[in-house]
C-alpha cells in the first residue's frame, strides 16, 4: 500500500509540473480570436453555438465558444426557451466525464486564480470559520441566479435577464467588461452604475492588497503592521479612537469603502484573516455598524452628485456624512458604555 501510495504521489507531482502548460493551453483554445482583443469586438460566428468546459465569458472578445453557465440562464430567461437539454446534457457529461479536472485544468477563469495565488503576500488564508459552510453559498448561487431568477423575474415580454453574469460573474468583469469597454469607444459612453460598482470593488481589493504587501522602498514585508497601509491609516487611526475604532486595521476597511460600501467587509477580512472578534467588541462592531451605515457614499455615488450639482457640493456631502456619521457613533458607543 505504501508504494502505491508513492506512485500516486510521483504521479500527481508529474502532473502539476504541466498543469500552467495545460491550463495556458486551454485559455488559448477557448479565445483563439485574439485579433479581437485589440479591436474591442465579440466574435459571432458558428463557434459560439457550442459550448466550452470551463468559465470563459460569452462576452470576452477572443472566446471562441459559449459559457455554459450563461448559456443555461439564457435560456431559461428566453420568452420561447424554457428547458436547455444541449446545455444540461453538456454539463452531466462534462461533469461525469472529467468531475473537478474541469476546475483545475480546463477553466480559463482557473488559470487566472492560479496566477493571483503566485502573487507574494505575508499571510495567505488557507482557512477560517465559517469555510465549509461557505462553500455550499456556491450551490445557492447557482439555483437562485442562474435558474430562479432568469424564469421567474421578467419583463413584460417574459424575458428573464442574465442576472448572474450581471451581478456576480468575475469572469464577465475580468474577461468581457474590461477589455471590451478599454477598446470599444461606444461601450464607455453606455456604461452604467453596476458597472463601476464592480469594478470599484475589485480595485480597492487589488490597492488594499499592494499597500498592505510593501513598505515605502517596494520591499515585501513580513508584518502587514511594517506596511504602507499601516503608515497611511496609522495618521487617522487618532481621529477613529474616541468611536473606539482607532486600530489601523479598521480605518483602513473604512477607506476602502469609499470605493465601494461593500468591500469594507472583504477588506477587514483580508486584514484580519478571521481574528477580528480579538479586536472589536460587540459594542465597538455597534458602532461601526453605525458609522459605515452614515458616512460618506461610496466613489460612484460622490460622482454623480458632481455631475448634477457641482464639485462644491459633492465635496460638502462627502465632508458633512463623514462628520454627522463620527458624531452619532461617539453618541451610540457612550449610550452604550452607560447601558453595559
Amino acid at each position: 500500500m505504501l508504494g502505491l501510495d508513492k506512485k500516486k504521489t510521483t504521479k500527481s507531482q508529474g502532473i502539476s509540473r504541466f498543469r500552467s502548460w495545460i491550463q495556458a493551453g486551454a485559455a488559448l483554445l477557448t479565445n483563439v480570436h485574439l485579433p479581437n482583443f485589440l479591436s474591442g469586438r465579440i466574435y459571432q460566428g458558428d463557434g459560439k453555438a457550442v459550448c466550452v468546459p470551463g468559465l470563459n465569458c460569452y462576452s470576452c472578445p477572443g472566446a471562441t465558444g459559449a459559457c455554459p453557465i450563461g448559456s443555461l440562464q439564457a435560456v431559461i430567461g428566453s420568452w420561447n426557451f424554457k428547458i436547455a437539454y444541449y446545455v444540461v446534457g453538456f454539463l452531466i457529461f462534462v461533469g461525469a466525464l472529467l468531475g473537478r479536472l474541469v476546475c483545475g485544468f480546463l477553466c480559463p477563469f482557473g488559470l487566472i486564480q492560479d496566477l493571483l495565488n503566485k502573487i507574494p503576500f505575508p499571510k495567505k488564508i488557507r482557512t477560517f470559520r465559517g469555510d465549509k459552510l461557505l462553500r455550499k453559498l456556491k450551490y445557492v448561487i447557482f439555483i437562485v441566479f442562474v435558474i430562479l431568477l432568469p424564469m421567474f423575474v421578467v419583463d413584460i415580454m417574459g424575458q428573464g435577464a442574465p442576472y448572474f453574469c450581471k451581478l456576480i460573474c468575475p469572469a464577465g468583469t475580468l474577461e468581457g467588461g474590461l477589455p471590451l469597454v478599454l477598446l470599444n469607444k461606444a461601450m464607455r459612453g453606455a456604461i452604467g452604475w453596476l458597472y463601476i460598482w464592480k469594478n470599484a470593488i475589485l480595485i480597492a481589493t487589488i490597492v488594499v492588497w499592494f499597500l498592505q504587501s510593501f513598505d515605502l522602498h517596494l520591499n515585501l514585508v513580513k508584518d502587514s503592521a511594517d506596511s504602507i497601509l499601516a503608515m497611511v491609516a496609522g495618521v487617522l487611526a487618532p481621529i477613529f479612537k474616541p468611536i473606539g475604532l482607532g486600530d489601523w486595521r479598521i480605518c483602513t476597511a473604512l477607506i476602502s469603502g469609499f470605493m465601494a460600501k461593500e468591500s469594507v467587509v472583504s477588506t477587514l477580512e483580508v486584514l484580519f484573516g478571521g481574528g477580528i472578534a480579538s479586536v472589536l467588541t460587540p459594542l465597538s462592531a455597534g458602532v461601526l455598524l453605525v458609522f459605515s451605515l452614515l458616512y460618506t457614499p461610496c466613489v460612484a455615488a460622490v460622482a454623480s452628485v458632481k455631475r448634477e450639482l457641482g464639485a462644491k457640493w459633492a465635496v460638502g456631502m462627502v465632508f458633512w456624512q463623514c462628520l454627522i456619521a463620527w458624531v452619532v457613533a461617539i453618541i451610540t458607543r457612550g449610550i452604550g458604555m452607560l447601558l453595559f
